[in-house]
């Protein structure tokens, strides 16, 4: 597993939303990411503006995790989309 980085999580403050954070820390993460060939993520499948944001940064959608975020107060989980990026060295 040495040759693959796992983006566990990204968060921008409410306040800080729109400004282009979330895609500089992403960028950061993926330059900084070290002599691996792929990095994945779980996004929501109703998050759309990170869906795009990673689409941007040549992320490519590859699975679907049923029910992987925990049920919210109505007792509803949520599925994630998996995306991966594969990097040339």
């Amino acid at each position: 597993m040495f040759d693959e980085v796992q983006i566990m999580q990204i968060a921008v403050a409410d306040s800080w939303r729109r400004q282009g954070l979330a895609a500089a820390m992403s960028e950061y993460l993926l330059q900084c990411s070290g002599p691996v060939q792929q990095v994945t993520l779980e996004v929501r499948v109703s998050n759309r503006a990170a869906r795009a944001l990673y689409a941007r940064l040549g992320f490519e959608e590859v699975g679907l995790r049923k029910k992987y975020y925990a049920p919210d107060a109505a007792g509803i989980s949520e599925d994630a989309l998996l995306m991966s990026k594969y990097l040339v060295s």
